[in-house]
Protein backbone atom coordinates (compact mmCIF):
# COMPACT_ATOMS: atom_id res chain seq x y z
CA UNK A 1 0.00 0.00 0.00
CA UNK A 2 1.41 3.42 -0.90
CA UNK A 3 2.07 5.88 2.15
CA UNK A 4 -0.48 8.18 0.61
CA UNK A 5 -3.32 5.62 0.60
CA UNK A 6 -2.05 4.56 4.15
CA UNK A 7 -2.37 7.59 5.42
CA UNK A 8 -6.09 8.04 3.98
CA UNK A 9 -6.88 4.53 5.88
CA UNK A 10 -5.82 5.90 9.16
CA UNK A 11 -7.56 9.28 9.05
CA UNK A 12 -11.04 7.29 8.01
CA UNK A 13 -10.31 5.04 10.46
CA UNK A 14 -10.45 7.60 13.15
CA UNK A 15 -13.67 8.91 12.05
CA UNK A 16 -15.68 5.42 11.27
CA UNK A 17 -16.00 4.13 15.26
CA UNK A 18 -17.33 6.89 16.26
CA UNK A 19 -19.59 7.89 13.36
CA UNK A 20 -20.59 4.80 11.75
CA UNK A 21 -21.12 2.33 14.77
CA UNK A 22 -22.42 4.34 17.18
CA UNK A 23 -25.95 4.89 14.39
CA UNK A 24 -26.04 1.20 14.44
CA UNK A 25 -29.43 -0.07 14.74
CA UNK A 26 -33.16 1.35 14.64
CA UNK A 27 -33.40 5.21 15.74
CA UNK A 28 -36.34 4.28 18.65
CA UNK A 29 -36.99 1.27 20.33
CA UNK A 30 -40.57 0.39 22.05
CA UNK A 31 -40.84 0.36 25.40
CA UNK A 32 -43.09 -1.21 28.28
CA UNK A 33 -46.48 0.49 29.06
CA UNK A 34 -48.39 0.23 31.91
CA UNK A 35 -51.60 1.11 33.47
CA UNK A 36 -53.81 1.62 36.86
CA UNK A 37 -56.00 -0.94 38.66
CA UNK A 38 -59.31 -1.47 37.04
CA UNK A 39 -62.37 -3.20 38.21
CA UNK A 40 -63.25 -6.54 36.40
CA UNK A 41 -67.44 -5.83 36.27
CA UNK A 42 -69.59 -3.23 38.35
CA UNK A 43 -68.34 -1.96 41.51
CA UNK A 44 -68.98 0.16 44.56
CA UNK A 45 -65.52 0.79 45.22
CA UNK A 46 -64.32 3.70 44.84
CA UNK A 47 -60.96 4.93 44.59
CA UNK A 48 -60.19 8.18 47.15
CA UNK A 49 -56.80 8.58 45.43
CA UNK A 50 -54.12 8.00 44.24
CA UNK A 51 -50.67 8.78 44.64
CA UNK A 52 -48.13 7.84 41.62
CA UNK A 53 -44.57 8.38 41.86
CA UNK A 54 -41.44 7.64 39.28
CA UNK A 55 -37.88 7.41 40.48
CA UNK A 56 -35.82 7.26 37.88
CA UNK A 57 -32.30 5.64 37.59
CA UNK A 58 -29.22 8.01 36.98
CA UNK A 59 -28.97 6.85 33.39
CA UNK A 60 -33.27 7.90 32.73
CA UNK A 61 -32.84 4.24 31.40
CA UNK A 62 -35.80 2.42 34.26
CA UNK A 63 -37.62 3.67 36.65
CA UNK A 64 -39.09 2.68 40.07
CA UNK A 65 -42.75 3.24 40.18
CA UNK A 66 -45.34 3.07 42.87
CA UNK A 67 -48.54 3.77 42.54
CA UNK A 68 -50.89 3.58 46.29
CA UNK A 69 -54.75 3.41 45.87
CA UNK A 70 -56.74 4.74 48.61
CA UNK A 71 -59.60 2.80 48.36
CA UNK A 72 -63.51 3.00 49.97
CA UNK A 73 -66.31 0.53 49.42
CA UNK A 74 -69.33 2.61 49.23
CA UNK A 75 -72.12 0.22 49.07
CA UNK A 76 -74.28 -1.46 52.15
CA UNK A 77 -72.74 -4.44 51.70
CA UNK A 78 -69.77 -6.26 51.88
CA UNK A 79 -68.12 -6.30 48.39
CA UNK A 80 -65.24 -8.36 46.86
CA UNK A 81 -63.63 -6.93 43.65
CA UNK A 82 -61.38 -8.87 41.10
CA UNK A 83 -58.87 -6.14 39.86
CA UNK A 84 -56.65 -6.31 36.88
CA UNK A 85 -53.20 -4.68 36.38
CA UNK A 86 -51.99 -4.73 33.05
CA UNK A 87 -48.27 -4.13 31.40
CA UNK A 88 -47.53 -3.73 27.74
CA UNK A 89 -43.60 -5.65 27.10
CA UNK A 90 -41.28 -3.01 25.48
CA UNK A 91 -39.32 -4.15 22.59
CA UNK A 92 -36.01 -4.90 24.96
CA UNK A 93 -35.69 -8.72 24.92
CA UNK A 94 -34.82 -8.88 28.92
CA UNK A 95 -38.38 -6.43 29.77
CA UNK A 96 -40.19 -10.23 28.94
CA UNK A 97 -38.45 -11.36 32.06
CA UNK A 98 -38.49 -8.45 34.38
CA UNK A 99 -39.64 -9.29 37.65
CA UNK A 100 -43.07 -8.96 38.19
CA UNK A 101 -44.78 -6.19 40.50
CA UNK A 102 -45.34 -6.10 44.27
CA UNK A 103 -48.99 -6.13 45.01
CA UNK A 104 -50.18 -5.30 48.84
CA UNK A 105 -53.27 -4.42 50.34
CA UNK A 106 -53.03 -2.62 54.01
CA UNK A 107 -49.29 -3.42 53.96
CA UNK A 108 -49.70 -7.22 53.38
CA UNK A 109 -48.71 -9.13 50.13
CA UNK A 110 -51.80 -10.01 47.64
CA UNK A 111 -51.42 -13.06 46.00
CA UNK A 112 -52.09 -12.93 41.98
CA UNK A 113 -52.22 -15.01 39.18
CA UNK A 114 -50.89 -13.45 35.61
CA UNK A 115 -52.29 -14.15 32.30
CA UNK A 116 -51.26 -13.17 28.83
CA UNK A 117 -53.34 -12.34 25.35
CA UNK A 118 -52.55 -15.79 24.60
CA UNK A 119 -53.21 -17.50 27.71
CA UNK A 120 -56.83 -15.64 27.73
CA UNK A 121 -57.64 -16.29 24.07
CA UNK A 122 -56.92 -19.54 23.51
CA UNK A 123 -59.55 -21.57 25.56
CA UNK A 124 -61.89 -18.98 23.05
CA UNK A 125 -60.31 -20.20 20.39
CA UNK A 126 -60.36 -24.16 20.69
CA UNK A 127 -64.35 -23.02 21.55
CA UNK A 128 -64.78 -21.41 18.51
CA UNK A 129 -62.74 -24.30 16.68
CA UNK A 130 -64.94 -26.92 18.33
CA UNK A 131 -68.13 -25.01 17.28
CA UNK A 132 -67.12 -25.01 13.69
CA UNK A 133 -66.44 -28.08 12.43
CA UNK A 134 -65.97 -27.03 8.64
CA UNK A 135 -63.09 -24.63 9.83
CA UNK A 136 -61.38 -27.89 11.30
CA UNK A 137 -61.53 -29.69 8.69
CA UNK A 138 -60.09 -27.31 6.20
CA UNK A 139 -57.06 -26.54 8.93
CA UNK A 140 -56.64 -30.30 8.91
CA UNK A 141 -56.35 -31.08 5.54
CA UNK A 142 -53.27 -28.85 5.67
CA UNK A 143 -52.13 -29.64 8.82
CA UNK A 144 -48.84 -31.14 7.40
CA UNK A 145 -48.09 -28.56 4.55
CA UNK A 146 -45.69 -25.33 5.05
CA UNK A 147 -48.01 -22.20 5.90
CA UNK A 148 -45.58 -19.85 3.45
CA UNK A 149 -45.51 -23.03 0.67
CA UNK A 150 -49.00 -23.59 0.31
CA UNK A 151 -50.91 -23.59 -2.47
CA UNK A 152 -53.07 -20.25 -2.63
CA UNK A 153 -55.86 -22.39 -3.67
CA UNK A 154 -55.83 -24.43 -0.97
CA UNK A 155 -55.91 -21.63 1.76
CA UNK A 156 -58.57 -19.90 -0.16
CA UNK A 157 -60.64 -23.04 0.72
CA UNK A 158 -59.52 -22.36 4.43
CA UNK A 159 -60.36 -18.58 4.21
CA UNK A 160 -63.92 -19.56 2.73
CA UNK A 161 -64.68 -21.73 5.64
CA UNK A 162 -63.68 -18.98 8.46
CA UNK A 163 -65.59 -16.29 6.97
CA UNK A 164 -68.64 -18.54 6.98
CA UNK A 165 -67.87 -19.00 10.42
CA UNK A 166 -67.75 -15.31 11.07
CA UNK A 167 -64.05 -15.03 10.87
CA UNK A 168 -62.08 -12.15 9.64
CA UNK A 169 -60.05 -13.73 6.74
CA UNK A 170 -58.45 -10.72 5.06
CA UNK A 171 -55.56 -13.00 4.61
CA UNK A 172 -55.01 -16.41 3.63
CA UNK A 173 -55.32 -17.41 7.28
CA UNK A 174 -51.55 -18.26 7.12
CA UNK A 175 -51.64 -17.28 10.69
CA UNK A 176 -54.11 -19.47 11.91
CA UNK A 177 -52.89 -22.57 10.33
CA UNK A 178 -49.66 -22.10 11.70
CA UNK A 179 -51.24 -22.40 15.27
CA UNK A 180 -53.35 -25.05 14.62
CA UNK A 181 -50.28 -27.07 13.30
CA UNK A 182 -48.29 -25.99 16.66
CA UNK A 183 -51.17 -27.46 18.33
CA UNK A 184 -51.26 -30.87 16.78
CA UNK A 185 -47.80 -31.29 17.37
CA UNK A 186 -46.30 -34.03 18.77
CA UNK A 187 -42.86 -32.36 18.88
CA UNK A 188 -41.92 -29.06 20.40
CA UNK A 189 -40.35 -28.21 17.29
CA UNK A 190 -40.60 -24.43 17.89
CA UNK A 191 -39.39 -22.81 21.20
CA UNK A 192 -42.16 -21.25 23.46
CA UNK A 193 -40.59 -18.00 22.74
CA UNK A 194 -40.90 -18.67 18.91
CA UNK A 195 -44.65 -19.23 19.68
CA UNK A 196 -45.13 -16.07 21.59
CA UNK A 197 -48.10 -13.90 19.88
CA UNK A 198 -49.18 -17.07 17.32
CA UNK A 199 -52.71 -17.30 19.38
CA UNK A 200 -53.28 -13.43 19.51
CA UNK A 201 -52.73 -13.68 15.56
CA UNK A 202 -54.59 -16.65 14.80
CA UNK A 203 -57.37 -15.02 17.17
CA UNK A 204 -57.28 -12.34 15.21
CA UNK A 205 -58.49 -13.71 12.28
CA UNK A 206 -60.97 -16.36 14.03
CA UNK A 207 -62.72 -13.97 16.68
CA UNK A 208 -61.48 -10.74 16.35
CA UNK A 209 -64.83 -9.70 18.17
CA UNK A 210 -63.29 -10.92 21.51
CA UNK A 211 -59.87 -9.30 20.31
CA UNK A 212 -61.12 -6.18 20.27
CA UNK A 213 -62.94 -6.70 23.45
CA UNK A 214 -59.80 -7.91 25.79
CA UNK A 215 -58.40 -4.96 24.36
CA UNK A 216 -60.77 -2.30 24.68
CA UNK A 217 -60.09 0.27 26.93
CA UNK A 218 -56.71 -0.78 27.61
CA UNK A 219 -54.26 -0.27 24.48
CA UNK A 220 -54.81 3.45 23.49
CA UNK A 221 -50.89 4.23 23.75
CA UNK A 222 -49.82 0.85 22.38
CA UNK A 223 -50.10 -2.48 20.17
CA UNK A 224 -47.42 -4.59 22.41
CA UNK A 225 -47.71 -7.67 23.46
CA UNK A 226 -50.09 -6.93 26.58
CA UNK A 227 -50.10 -9.23 30.17
CA UNK A 228 -52.91 -8.91 33.00
CA UNK A 229 -52.22 -9.35 36.17
CA UNK A 230 -55.55 -10.47 38.75
CA UNK A 231 -56.36 -10.56 42.48
CA UNK A 232 -59.42 -10.10 44.25
CA UNK A 233 -59.65 -7.49 47.40
CA UNK A 234 -62.84 -7.73 49.69
CA UNK A 235 -64.08 -4.98 51.25
CA UNK A 236 -66.79 -4.98 54.51
CA UNK A 237 -69.33 -2.02 54.09
CA UNK A 238 -67.77 1.58 54.35
CA UNK A 239 -64.18 0.11 54.50
CA UNK A 240 -61.28 2.01 53.86
CA UNK A 241 -58.48 -0.04 52.08
CA UNK A 242 -54.36 0.87 50.65
CA UNK A 243 -53.79 -0.86 47.70
CA UNK A 244 -49.73 -0.41 46.69
CA UNK A 245 -48.39 -1.64 43.52
CA UNK A 246 -44.58 -1.60 42.67
CA UNK A 247 -42.68 -2.23 39.63
CA UNK A 248 -39.81 -1.63 37.42
CA UNK A 249 -40.18 0.50 34.48
CA UNK A 250 -38.80 0.37 31.18
CA UNK A 251 -39.28 2.72 28.88
CA UNK A 252 -39.15 3.97 24.98
CA UNK A 253 -35.83 5.24 23.68
CA UNK A 254 -35.11 7.32 20.79
CA UNK A 255 -31.89 7.83 19.77
CA UNK A 256 -32.88 10.62 17.34
CA UNK A 257 -34.60 13.73 19.36
CA UNK A 258 -31.05 14.47 20.98
CA UNK A 259 -27.45 13.77 21.79
CA UNK A 260 -28.48 11.76 24.42
CA UNK A 261 -31.00 8.99 24.03
CA UNK A 262 -34.44 10.42 25.08
CA UNK A 263 -36.65 7.98 27.23
CA UNK A 264 -40.53 8.09 27.15
CA UNK A 265 -43.06 6.83 29.83
CA UNK A 266 -45.96 5.52 29.00
CA UNK A 267 -49.10 5.55 31.70
CA UNK A 268 -52.25 4.62 30.97
CA UNK A 269 -55.05 6.21 32.96
CA UNK A 270 -58.20 5.93 31.47
CA UNK A 271 -59.10 2.41 32.89
CA UNK A 272 -59.22 3.72 36.25
CA UNK A 273 -62.60 4.92 35.57
CA UNK A 274 -63.79 1.44 35.83
CA UNK A 275 -64.65 2.29 39.62
CA UNK A 276 -67.26 3.48 41.03
CA UNK A 277 -65.30 7.13 41.43
CA UNK A 278 -62.02 8.23 41.54
CA UNK A 279 -60.66 11.12 43.64
CA UNK A 280 -57.56 12.88 43.58
CA UNK A 281 -54.66 11.92 41.73
CA UNK A 282 -51.08 13.30 42.48
CA UNK A 283 -47.73 12.72 40.15
CA UNK A 284 -44.60 13.29 41.22
CA UNK A 285 -41.11 12.29 38.63
CA UNK A 286 -38.29 12.17 40.66
CA UNK A 287 -35.37 12.65 38.38
CA UNK A 288 -31.33 12.34 39.03
CA UNK A 289 -29.02 14.93 38.95
CA UNK A 290 -28.44 16.01 34.71
CA UNK A 291 -32.07 15.14 33.98
CA UNK A 292 -33.91 17.28 32.05
CA UNK A 293 -38.28 16.95 31.26
CA UNK A 294 -38.01 17.57 28.09
CA UNK A 295 -42.38 17.02 27.01
CA UNK A 296 -44.89 15.78 29.78
CA UNK A 297 -48.98 15.35 28.17
CA UNK A 298 -49.85 16.43 31.49
CA UNK A 299 -48.78 20.15 32.85
CA UNK A 300 -46.27 19.33 35.97
CA UNK A 301 -44.60 21.98 38.70
CA UNK A 302 -41.14 22.20 38.67
CA UNK A 303 -40.50 21.28 43.08
CA UNK A 304 -36.88 20.89 42.81
CA UNK A 305 -35.75 17.81 41.49
CA UNK A 306 -39.20 16.69 41.53
CA UNK A 307 -41.92 17.57 38.98
CA UNK A 308 -45.38 17.19 40.46
CA UNK A 309 -49.26 17.64 39.20
CA UNK A 310 -52.16 17.24 41.42
CA UNK A 311 -55.29 16.74 39.45
CA UNK A 312 -58.88 16.90 41.09
CA UNK A 313 -59.48 13.12 39.12
CA UNK A 314 -58.83 11.53 35.89
CA UNK A 315 -57.42 13.69 33.00
CA UNK A 316 -59.15 13.01 29.49
CA UNK A 317 -56.18 11.94 28.14
CA UNK A 318 -53.16 8.96 29.24
CA UNK A 319 -49.58 9.98 31.08
CA UNK A 320 -46.82 10.04 28.93
CA UNK A 321 -43.48 12.01 29.67
CA UNK A 322 -40.15 12.47 28.06
CA UNK A 323 -36.45 12.62 29.70
CA UNK A 324 -33.11 12.97 28.35
CA UNK A 325 -29.74 13.81 30.18
CA UNK A 326 -27.31 16.25 30.04
CA UNK A 327 -24.46 14.56 31.35
CA UNK A 328 -21.22 13.90 29.37
CA UNK A 329 -22.17 16.54 26.93
CA UNK A 330 -19.77 19.58 25.30
CA UNK A 331 -20.47 22.56 26.75
CA UNK A 332 -24.07 21.50 27.54
CA UNK A 333 -25.10 20.94 23.98
CA UNK A 334 -27.64 18.31 23.71
CA UNK A 335 -28.71 19.27 19.78
CA UNK A 336 -26.36 17.85 16.66
CA UNK A 337 -27.34 21.33 15.11
CA UNK A 338 -25.33 22.92 18.20
CA UNK A 339 -22.30 20.74 17.16
CA UNK A 340 -22.25 20.75 13.52
CA UNK A 341 -22.20 24.87 14.11
CA UNK A 342 -19.08 24.08 16.56
CA UNK A 343 -17.71 21.95 13.38
CA UNK A 344 -18.36 24.86 10.67
CA UNK A 345 -16.50 27.45 12.68
CA UNK A 346 -13.67 25.17 13.46
CA UNK A 347 -13.20 24.30 9.74
CA UNK A 348 -13.26 27.89 8.77
CA UNK A 349 -10.59 28.72 11.66
CA UNK A 350 -8.89 26.24 10.48
CA UNK A 351 -8.67 26.69 6.64
CA UNK A 352 -9.01 30.14 6.50
CA UNK A 353 -5.00 30.99 7.85
CA UNK A 354 -4.03 28.00 5.87
CA UNK A 355 -5.64 28.89 2.70
CA UNK A 356 -4.00 32.49 2.71
CA UNK A 357 -0.82 31.12 3.06
CA UNK A 358 -1.04 28.41 0.29
CA UNK A 359 -2.22 31.44 -2.12
CA UNK A 360 0.71 33.58 -1.22
CA UNK A 361 2.66 30.67 -2.06
CA UNK A 362 0.70 29.77 -5.21
CA UNK A 363 0.88 33.32 -6.46
CA UNK A 364 4.96 32.50 -7.61
CA UNK A 365 3.78 30.49 -9.92
CA UNK A 366 5.08 30.97 -13.44
CA UNK A 367 1.75 31.22 -15.16
CA UNK A 368 -1.76 32.41 -14.24
CA UNK A 369 -3.34 29.02 -15.71
CA UNK A 370 -0.52 26.67 -13.34
CA UNK A 371 -1.31 29.78 -9.87
CA UNK A 372 -4.98 28.49 -10.35
CA UNK A 373 -4.57 24.90 -10.77
CA UNK A 374 -2.68 25.05 -7.53
CA UNK A 375 -5.10 27.52 -5.63
CA UNK A 376 -8.06 25.37 -6.41
CA UNK A 377 -6.76 21.73 -6.77
CA UNK A 378 -3.50 21.83 -4.61
CA UNK A 379 -5.76 24.39 -1.64
CA UNK A 380 -8.22 22.07 -2.23
CA UNK A 381 -6.91 18.90 -1.39
CA UNK A 382 -4.88 19.89 0.96
CA UNK A 383 -7.93 21.83 3.17
CA UNK A 384 -9.74 18.48 2.87
CA UNK A 385 -6.79 16.92 4.48
CA UNK A 386 -6.26 18.97 7.08
CA UNK A 387 -10.36 19.28 7.81
CA UNK A 388 -10.20 15.75 8.23
CA UNK A 389 -7.66 16.01 11.04
CA UNK A 390 -10.46 18.24 12.64
CA UNK A 391 -13.53 16.20 12.23
CA UNK A 392 -11.09 13.17 14.01
CA UNK A 393 -10.41 15.25 16.63
CA UNK A 394 -13.67 16.77 17.28
CA UNK A 395 -15.29 13.05 17.01
CA UNK A 396 -12.74 12.14 19.62
CA UNK A 397 -13.81 15.06 21.81
CA UNK A 398 -17.51 15.55 20.99
CA UNK A 399 -20.07 12.91 22.41
CA UNK A 400 -21.30 9.97 20.40
CA UNK A 401 -24.23 10.97 18.30
CA UNK A 402 -23.05 14.96 18.15
CA UNK A 403 -23.38 15.38 15.13
CA UNK A 404 -27.06 13.11 14.50
CA UNK A 405 -28.67 9.96 14.45
CA UNK A 406 -27.85 7.77 11.30
CA UNK A 407 -26.83 10.26 8.59
CA UNK A 408 -24.49 12.01 10.07
CA UNK A 409 -21.04 10.90 7.47
CA UNK A 410 -23.05 13.00 4.90
CA UNK A 411 -22.89 16.14 7.23
CA UNK A 412 -19.39 15.43 7.91
CA UNK A 413 -18.30 15.15 4.64
CA UNK A 414 -20.98 17.93 3.13
CA UNK A 415 -18.72 20.47 5.38
CA UNK A 416 -15.37 18.88 4.59
CA UNK A 417 -16.23 19.69 1.16
CA UNK A 418 -17.66 23.19 1.74
CA UNK A 419 -14.46 24.32 4.05
CA UNK A 420 -12.10 22.74 1.42
CA UNK A 421 -14.19 24.85 -1.30
CA UNK A 422 -13.92 27.87 1.01
CA UNK A 423 -10.12 27.47 1.05
CA UNK A 424 -9.95 27.43 -2.44
CA UNK A 425 -11.53 30.42 -3.06
CA UNK A 426 -9.25 32.35 -0.44
CA UNK A 427 -6.50 30.57 -1.79
CA UNK A 428 -7.52 32.40 -5.04
CA UNK A 429 -8.10 35.81 -3.93
CA UNK A 430 -4.92 35.81 -1.99
CA UNK A 431 -2.95 34.52 -5.27
CA UNK A 432 -4.28 37.24 -6.95
CA UNK A 433 -3.46 39.81 -5.03
CA UNK A 434 -0.38 38.58 -4.58
CA UNK A 435 0.72 38.27 -7.98
CA UNK A 436 0.44 41.93 -8.83
CA UNK A 437 2.55 42.56 -6.30
CA UNK A 438 4.83 39.94 -7.82
CA UNK A 439 4.67 41.06 -11.43
CA UNK A 440 7.50 39.18 -12.08
CA UNK A 441 6.98 36.03 -10.70
CA UNK A 442 3.34 36.31 -11.82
Amino acid sequence: MSPRRLLLALLLGLLVPRAALANVGRAVTGGELHGPLAAQGPTRVRVDGEELSFHLTGDLAAADVSAVYTMTNAGPEPSGSDVAFVFVQGEERHTANAAAPSITADGAPIPFRTADEDELLAPRLAAWLAAHPGVERALKALEHVDPVRVDRAELALLSAAVQAAGGRARTDCEDLLRWYQDQRASGAAHSSESRRGETMLAARIAIPAEVDELRKGWSKLAEGRMTWLFFHLDFTPGQQRTVSVRYRHTPSKDWAKHVNPTFGYDYLLSPASSWASFGPLKIAIHLPEGAELCSSSLPLREDKAVRRAELAGLPDGELRFEVTSHNGLFLGLNAPAGYLALLAGLLALVTVPVARIAGQTWARASTPLRRGLLCVFGTGIAAFVLDLLVVAAASALFPDRAFGFGYDGLFLITLMVLAATLGAIVASFRAAGRARVWPAQA
